[in-house]
């Protein structure tokens, strides 16, 4: 099973006009970076731009561009913008009635899953952009 790396794609799109601060920066030229479609930048740009991280031009010399101060944007930030709720996701397949672990997994699971996220939350909240250009 593949993870979800569209905040991993979103720290890099950020960092990336976070390099180029006072400039607008093309999809084309962000795609570049990440190495993927320019679609796949726009798309998650346009989940940043109605977050208010980004704002966006329209037109030959349009582009994206950050509206807050990398310093002030977290990973978190990052993540409540593309709606990224949960972490990990319990199986949608019903209890069998018929064994115990069954009918005690998804209690047993969400009270884990929650704790581990509420963990990694918080370490979200530690890390700006900036220290991602730091690295």
């Amino acid at each position: 099973m593949a993870a979800n790396s569209r905040l991993a794609v979103a720290a890099h799109i950020v960092a990336v006009l976070a390099s180029k601060r006072d400039e607008f920066v093309s999809s084309a030229y962000v795609a570049a970076s990440v190495n993927t479609n320019a679609v796949v930048i726009r798309r998650i740009l346009c989940a940043l731009t109605k977050a208010g991280i980004v704002t966006g031009e329209k037109g030959k010399a349009g582009g994206s561009k950050l509206l807050r101060c990398p310093d002030e944007i977290t990973l978190a930030d990052l993540s409540k913008a593309l709606g990224e709720e949960h972490l990990f996701a319990i199986h949608k397949n019903p209890a069998n009635p018929k064994c115990r672990v069954s009918c005690h997994m998804k209690e047993a699971l969400g009270k884990a899953f929650s704790r581990a996220e509420k963990a990694a939350e918080a370490q979200l909240r530690e890390v700006t952009v900036s220290e991602l250009l730091a690295a």
